[in-house]
This record gives C-alpha cells, sequence and structure tokens, in this order.
C-alpha cells in the first residue's frame, strides 16, 4: 500500500501520526473504497481540551471517512467494530463517521446534520476533497435536527436519574417536562448542569455530575438553532456557533454564551473549578440558564407550529412527532397536530 500522505499539515506530529495509522486501517480494511477524509470538531479549530481520552472532560478525535459508491450493512458493521477495537488502547476517543459521497447527495432528512459536518468540514485529510461539489440541506430539515436536539438536552436534564448503559435517556422521558422551565436540580450546587457521561472500553457509558462538557454542548445545541432560525446560518463547530452568533444576533444572551464557552471550555478545560471565586462564577451562569432555555423554547415554538401549519412531510413527520413529545408546549395546536399524526391515536 502506497504511503499515506495527509493532505494538510496540522502542525501537530502525535496528532498525524493517529490519523495517518486511522486511514491505513481503513485503507488495509476497506481497500479501494476511501473517497475523501476530513477532521472535524474542536481538533479541527484549535480549541480542543487535550486530556487523557477516557477522561469525560476530553475533546474526541472527530473522523468523517466517506466512501465510494454505496455502503453495505456489513461494511458499516466491521467499521464500528474496528473504532470501538481502536477506542480499547487508544489514548484519544475516537469520534469516527462513516458516509458515503452516494448518502451525501442523496438529499435524504437523515443525513442533514452529517452532510453539514462534511460540506463545512474544516481540515481536509485524504482523498478527494468533495466538499465543492456538496450542497448545505434545506434550511427547514437542518432546524428539526436542531430544535430536536435541544428539546432532548433540555429534557434529559430534568430526569431523574441518569442513563446507565448509554449516553442517552430513553424516550419519552420518565418525568414530562414542561414549557417554561426551571434549573433542573436545584438541591445541587450547579443545578444539575455539571452532567458529564465517561466512554467505557466495552462501549456503554458512566454518567455522573463533575464535569463541563456536556453543558457547553447543550448551550451550543440551542444557540445553533437560534442562529439557524434568525439568520439562516450553519455551523459545524462550537467556536464558530459562539462566533456567528455575536457577530450576526449580539443580543441581551450573547454574553452567556459566550462565557459558558470561553470559561467552560477554554479556561476551565470542561473541569468544574476548585477555586470559590470560579465556582460562584460557573454557579451564575447556570442560574442564567433556564432563561436562555425558555428563549430557545420560544424559537422552537415559533418555527415548530408555523412548521405544523404549513403542513410536515412524511419524512419529517416521526422527528417532530419525537421532538413535541419530549416537553409539553402550552399552543393546543401542538397538541391536536399529535392527536392527528400518531399512528396508536385510537
Amino acid at each position: 500500500m502506497p504511503e499515506i500522505k495527509l493532505k494538510t499539515s496540522l502542525d501537530n506530529p502525535e496528532l498525524e501520526t493517529v490519523l495517518t495509522g486511522l486511514i491505513e486501517l481503513v485503507e488495509l480494511s476497506f481497500p479501494g473504497r476511501i473517497l475523501a477524509c476530513y477532521l472535524g470538531g474542536s481538533r479541527s479549530d484549535g480549541t480542543a481540551v487535550l486530556t487523557n481520552g477516557t477522561d469525560p472532560n476530553a475533546s474526541d478525535l472527530d473522523v468523517l471517512v466517506v466512501f465510494t459508491g454505496q455502503l453495505s450493512e456489513d461494511e458499516i458493521l466491521r467499521f464500528r467494530g474496528m473504532v470501538a477495537a481502536c477506542n480499547r488502547f487508544s489514548k484519544t476517543w475516537l469520534d469516527a463517521t462513516l458516509t458515503s459521497e452516494e448518502q451525501l447527495k442523496s438529499g435524504a432528512f437523515q443525513m442533514t446534520l452529517l452532510s453539514v459536518l462534511v460540506k463545512l468540514a474544516k481540515v481536509f485529510l485524504y482523498g478527494k476533497d468533495i466538499r465543492p461539489s456538496l450542497e448545505l440541506p434545506p434550511l427547514r430539515n437542518y432546524l428539526v435536527w436542531l430544535a430536536a436536539n435541544g428539546f432532548y438536552t433540555i429534557g434529559s436534564a430534568r430526569q431523574p436519574e441518569l442513563p446507565t448503559k448509554s449516553a442517552f435517556n430513553t424516550l419519552p422521558f420518565a418525568t414530562p417536562v414542561s414549557y417554561p422551565v426551571t434549573i433542573p436540580k436545584p438541591e445541587i450546587e450547579f443545578g444539575g448542569y455539571d452532567l458529564y457521561v465517561r466512554h467505557l472500553p466495552d462501549g456503554t457509558y458512566q454518567p455522573g455530575y463533575g464535569g463541563l462538557r456536556w453543558l457547553v454542548g447543550h448551550v451550543l445545541w440551542l444557540t445553533a438553532f437560534r442562529l439557524a432560525y434568525n439568520h439562516g446560518i450553519y455551523t459545524a463547530t462550537k467556536r464558530e456557533t459562539v462566533q456567528k452568533y455575536g457577530e450576526l444576533i449580539h443580543d441581551e444572551w450573547t454574553d452567556l454564551v459566550q462565557e459558558i464557552f470561553e470559561y467552560g471550555k477554554l479556561k476551565w478545560l470542561y473541569v468544574v473549578p476548585p477555586d470559590p471565586t470560579e465556582r460562584a462564577k460557573l454557579v451564575g451562569l447556570c442560574q442564567h440558564l433556564p432563561a436562555y432555555e425558555n428563549q430557545f423554547l420560544e424559537d422552537a415554538q415559533d418555527f415548530l407550529l408555523q412548521l405544523v401549519n404549513e403542513g410536515v412531510s412524511e419524512e419529517l413527520k416521526p422527528l417532530v412527532c419525537e421532538t413535541l413529545r419530549m416537553i409539553n408546549l402550552p399552543n393546543p395546536a401542538f397538541q391536536s397536530w399529535l392527536f392527528q399524526n400518531t399512528p396508536d391515536k385510537k
């Protein structure tokens, strides 16, 4: 096999060695199938939190692998097994996603978020760069996915028990959540917003409290929605979302969004600070967060109401139904729409 040479220098020999090794492994396992590889996430824009990969506060290594032609179910399963095997000994948690050019160009609703990540990927690593040939998905589809993720993270923080076997609470939520929301767990210092999830070698997860990675991600899901809803902007990294929000919206929530990102990630490195003054700062940020969550929910209600009034396509309908069941919204139009569009309504 020819020597693998990355298309973009990362000025980080250790990271380049890891990525080169990963691409070599994929080439050996799936000869001739790679069309393109990209580096995404915070390691592509210089904001990664660089700690041990098993640390729940460490940034993942986000790699997007695009195959030529069609993907088979066997290839998907073997690729997942290969990534899982890498994570048993890797110092950096590998979050590698496999797709195909055909899928990316299909326009399928399920490919919405992945299409955005590939199209807007910051670093081209290997193969043929297909970003210029890709189209961003329809804004409506993108907003539905962002709204669903925002509803999910708001609802998850307000469940009485953390998930035990996966990184996600199962749906429907055990405890109903209604708008407007209040602080999830007022009896504990940071209100339950210091949720973290630790990856375990067996592929399961260990949830708990004491980290800030989930908090930052949660706020940026809400912010990405508000940015897309108000200005039609697509973003692929947390830093880009924060920057665009400050430039284009710059409202009463801008300082909260920027400080949660800058303190939570860049200064505190996703770790709850031990210093009393900084802990008080974090408490203050968390106390303001329910109001921002409610602002997001107000925007999302406006979008979803317009969506159901205009008509929801069959492709979008399952996720819209699931989203509206996550959080009880006061407008009766939503309950009426759910009744009409739930298969088991009778």
